[in-house]
């Protein structure tokens, strides 16, 4: 499964967004999920004194370990989840665009524009 998020939600990286990938020992799903077990931990770890902390890349490495399981295993975890984080993604942007649709028309609804 490849999610590409920029096609949807197009953003800018700055040295306050830490990318992390996925590489050819472990699953993008996997990666995803084994990172945000460890979220309480890797929050903990931004520095920096304003209210945009930073998080080192290299603190990051050094302190965070994935698990890596089986490769079957592995798999059969990502075609498990897939679906789930399809269904998941689907919905988000499904949000986004209701979110747009809401506010374009709740004012012409307000102001009478449009009748009910």
């Amino acid at each position: 499964m490849a999610i590409n998020i920029q096609d949807d939600f197009p953003s800018t990286v700055d040295s306050h967004v830490t990318i992390v990938r996925a590489n050819e020992n472990v699953t993008p799903i996997f990666l995803s999920q084994a990172l945000f077990s460890q979220e309480r931990i890797i929050e903990a770890m931004g520095e920096g004194s304003t209210n945009q902390t930073e998080l080192s890349a290299k603190k990051l490495g050094d302190e965070i370990k994935i698990p890596i399981i089986s490769e079957t295993e592995m798999l059969d975890f990502e075609r498990t989840s897939a679906p789930i984080f399809d269904l998941i993604w689907n919905l988000q942007k499904q949000n986004t665009r209701l979110r747009q649709v809401r506010d374009l028309l709740l004012p012409r609804l307000m102001n009478g524009e449009i009748n009910v």
